[in-house]
């Protein structure tokens, strides 16, 4: 059995992935004030390759907590990507945005 919930969710990662990291629509992203940004060619390398990293993991565990009763595993791992997409988000700031 498959968990639907994250696949789908990995599934829309990977379309996002591709829609900021190849055609470069940042303007997807939230939070980012596009002006402001100074290389958005790095932004779009680093945001799509994340997305697409986070993508694969979810279709990945989507296979391996496909039990309902494994909601703590799943909620761990839905967790580790918010953090890590506020990790990303600080990093941009602090570093490709004109202040």
């Amino acid at each position: 059995m498959v968990h639907i919930g994250l696949m789908f969710i990995g599934f829309v990662l990977i379309l996002l992935a591709y829609l900021v990291g190849i055609e470069k629509l940042t303007w997807l992203l939230s939070g980012f004030n596009q002006r402001r940004v100074r290389d958005k060619e790095k932004l779009a390398r680093i945001v799509g390759v994340y997305n697409l990293l986070v993508g694969i993991v979810l279709i990945t565990l989507s296979f391996l907590f496909s039990d309902s009763s494994e909601e703590a595993g799943i909620g761990l791992a839905l967790s580790i990507v918010a953090l890590g997409y506020v990790l990303l988000a600080i990093y941009v700031h602090a570093t490709m945005v004109d202040k």
